[in-house]
Order: C-alpha cells, then sequence, then structure tokens
C-alpha cells in the first residue's frame, strides 16, 4: 500500500529508488493559528503562505523546517524557515517519518514536483493533508539524499548569486536613465559639445512648455463610450494604457464610431503630437508616429510642439524627464497635483537649449539609453534563463540523472521497511 504502483509511477527513477505515497515516509501537520494582531516588531520569525511575514514571542521549532503553503493563491508553492521559527496554520509542516530526512531535501523534492494539480478550489484555493498524503514521491537512499542536496545547493547558490547581480542591473536601470535624462536637461551632457562648437550655455532660454507649444489640450473626457464600436466600423483612440515611457503600447484600443470621429475632430492626433498621462502615472508621455497618424484621444493630454522652437523628440524626453516629475509631484509627501490638466502641465517650466543643441541631445539620449534598455533586456532573459536552469537542475535532481546517484547503493524500499 505504500508503494506507487508501476503504471502509476510519474516518470522512470534508479532501479534503487522506489516511487511512494507521501504519508508512508513523511509526517504531515499544520501549523498553528496566529491572528495578524498576535505578530510583534522583534522577536522569532513567522511564516506564513509565502514565507515571512513578521515576528512573534514563541517559536515551534529549533531547526529548520519544509513548509508547504496550504491556502491561497500560494497553495503548493514550499517554503523553508529560519532556526527557532514559528509557523501559522496557512502551511503544512512536512518531515521524515520515524527518521530523520533532510529539510533541504523535502523542501527541494515538492518545490519540482507537480503539487500544483493536488489544489482544490477556485475562489479559495487549497491543498488538504488527506490529498497531499497520497501524492507520489520518488524515495532514493539516504545517502543519496544528502548528495542531493549538497549538490543542489552547491549549484543554485551560485544561480540565486548569478541571479542578484542580474536583478540589481534590472532594478537600477531607471535610476540610471532618470540620472541620464537629467544630464541631458541640465546641458551637463552636451558640456563638450557646446565647447567644441563654442556655443554658450547662455543660450538655454528658461520658459514654460506652454510658451513652446501651438496647442495643449485634453482628449474626449465626457462620455466617451457612447461613441464606442467595434474594430471593423470604428477608429482607433487613445487611452492612459496605450501612453507608456517613450512608446505606445499597441494593444487594447477602443475604438469610436464615424459620429464620434465627427464630432470631436480637435481631438485627432498626429504625427509629431505628443501625449501626456493624465491620472495613474502622471506625466508619462509618448510620441505619435506616422503609424498612430489620425488616431483619437480620450482623457490624455494632447501637446502639439512648435517645431519652429522645440523639437517633437525633446519635448517627450523631457516630459519623460525626472525634472518634470518632480515637478509633478511637487510637495514632499509626494501627492500629486490635484488636476493635471492642460493648465497644469502648460505652466510646467523648461529650460530650452537652442534647436541644433535639441538635436544634438536626443542623438546621444538615442544611443545611450537605447544601450540601456539593451542591458536591461539582456539582464531580464538572463533571469529567466537562471530560472530554466534552476528547475532543470531540480528535475534532473529527482530524476536520478544528477550524477549524483550509485547504483550500488541499498534500495530504498529497505529505508522504507524500516520507517514502516
Amino acid at each position: 500500500n505504500a508503494l506507487i504502483p508501476v503504471d502509476k509511477q510519474p516518470y522512470e527513477i534508479p532501479k534503487n529508488w522506489c516511487w511512494v505515497k507521501t504519508e508512508s515516509i513523511f509526517s504531515i501537520v499544520y501549523g498553528k493559528g496566529l491572528s495578524s494582531k498576535d505578530l510583534i516588531e522583534e522577536g522569532f520569525p513567522v511564516f506564513g503562505a509565502n514565507g515571512q511575514i513578521g515576528y512573534y514571542n514563541e517559536y515551534m521549532f529549533e531547526q529548520p523546517k519544509a513548509l508547504m503553503s496550504c491556502r491561497g493563491a500560494y497553495s503548493g508553492v514550499m517554503n523553508f524557515s529560519f532556526p527557532k521559527s514559528f509557523i501559522t496554520s496557512n502551511s503544512l509542516i512536512i518531515e521524515g517519518k520515524n527518521i530523520s530526512i533532510p529539510a533541504k531535501f523535502i523542501y527541494y523534492l515538492y518545490s519540482t514536483l507537480n503539487v500544483k494539480r493536488i489544489v482544490t478550489g477556485s475562489a479559495q484555493p487549497q491543498i488538504t493533508i488527506n490529498k497531499l498524503k497520497v501524492f507520489p514521491v520518488p524515495l532514493p537512499p539516504l545517502a543519496e539524499q544528502e548528495r542531493i542536496v549538497n549538490k543542489l545547493d552547491n549549484y543554485i547558490s551560485k544561480l540565486d548569486e548569478a541571479k542578484e547581480k542580474l536583478e540589481k542591473v534590472v532594478d537600477t536601470y531607471n535610476y540610471r536613465k532618470n540620472l541620464i535624462l537629467y544630464r541631458a536637461f541640465t546641458g551637463q551632457l552636451t558640456k563638450n559639445w557646446r565647447k567644441e562648437n563654442n556655443i554658450s550655455f547662455d543660450n538655454w532660454v528658461n520658459t514654460n512648455i506652454g510658451n513652446v507649444c501651438k496647442d495643449v489640450k485634453v482628449g474626449i473626457v465626457i462620455k466617451p463610450s457612447q461613441y464606442y464600436t467595434d474594430e471593423k466600423n470604428g477608429t482607433p483612440a487613445f487611452r492612459s494604457a496605450n501612453v507608456r515611457e517613450f512608446h505606445v503600447d499597441n494593444f487594447d484600443w477602443v475604438y469610436l464610431n464615424p459620429i464620434g470621429m465627427k464630432l470631436n475632430k480637435r481631438t485627432i492626433v498626429h504625427t509629431g503630437d505628443i501625449l501626456i498621462v493624465r491620472s495613474g502615472n502622471p506625466g508619462t508621455a509618448c510620441m505619435i508616429t506616422e503609424e498612430f497618424d489620425g488616431f483619437n484621444a480620450i482623457d490624455v493630454l494632447i501637446a502639439i510642439p512648435n517645431k519652429d522652437k522645440i523639437l517633437s523628440e525633446f519635448l517627450c524626453a523631457y516630459t519623460n524627464s525626472p525634472i518634470i516629475r518632480d515637478e509633478i509631484f511637487a510637495n514632499k509627501r509626494g501627492s500629486v497635483i490635484e488636476h493635471f490638466n492642460v493648465r497644469s502641465y502648460s505652466k510646467l517650466p523648461i529650460n530650452l537649449p537652442p534647436l541644433e543643441e535639441q538635436k544634438e541631445i536626443i542623438k546621444i539620449l538615442d544611443s545611450v539609453l537605447s544601450k540601456e534598455k539593451q542591458v536591461k533586456e539582456i539582464a531580464e532573459k538572463e533571469i529567466e534563463r537562471v530560472e530554466d536552469l534552476k528547475k532543470n537542475l531540480l528535475t534532473r535532481a529527482f530524476g536520478g540523472v544528477l550524477g549524483t546517484n550509485d547504483p550500488n547503493e541499498e534500495n530504498s524500499i529497505e529505508l522504507l521497511k524500516s520507517v514502516l
């Protein structure tokens, strides 16, 4: 009864391993109930459904334990507690039955297997002890368990270290990008260019955005839905969701019928116009390219640059810069300008260089920012690759092909017998 019949074994394992039901080799218990009100600022770590959630004045176990989240969205996710921890009832505690099995082995084992398939309930997902009891697991001999843990710890620690460095590259992307933009619009980025061309920084003019635009207006705000139709019979219209930093998010459009387009000609956008988000993430801006010429706009600001004074690309980049973002989030509490509208955007200050220098700034920004973005995207892909390598390692480990198994060792069925 403890063994899994051959025809129901999920995959092939070494001949000195055996497939067993979880309850035959592991004991499973729920953690203890604990209210969030009982959590304190310092004490012993408390583990809930998705890792540590706080501290408590008691602990349940001296040694770390392998935990499985059993309630909510994280059902089936494995955690590994710290020494002297308190485990809440949102987690199952899994450990060897009548025998010392490494907690890390259990953690790695259930992290590898498809435990999600025994999650029940959609509104309130959960894994019950009864379901987990009969879940099949591959059981290697004890010595092989130790070798698996040692090898996985070694490899995974190196992968985690690499991932941490890659995540730092991704996490600092916005900082690096904002620093570049700040240097661009304070004249630092073109300092050498001005020197080479004998141009003075005094040529920059302090003004406001309204003075360098032919028009600043807002998209349709009064019941735009009355004009909605389907893609076949309508014209796409921008909403905040389509306006991203420096680019258009070309999906999830709404479409305006011919009447809506006729009644709202003023909000039709054209190549070179700048669209700016008003709420949610105010100040986020993109430039209209030929692909989107003739679309309409709903509840976003539309700035039409005066091309005798300012380049569209320059206004778009400046609007996305930390200089403008700081103006929008003007007070120290970080609250947004109450109504980010035509007037508030038009009044935003701008230190404007001559057109020739604007072109040079955009040229440098295009090069530097594209490289920074490329570095970020490479790092993101490498993070995915690291995760794939970890999954592959775990799969190999519990398929018996990690290179650690000794086929001459006593069959793990003897371990099972001793436990029973």
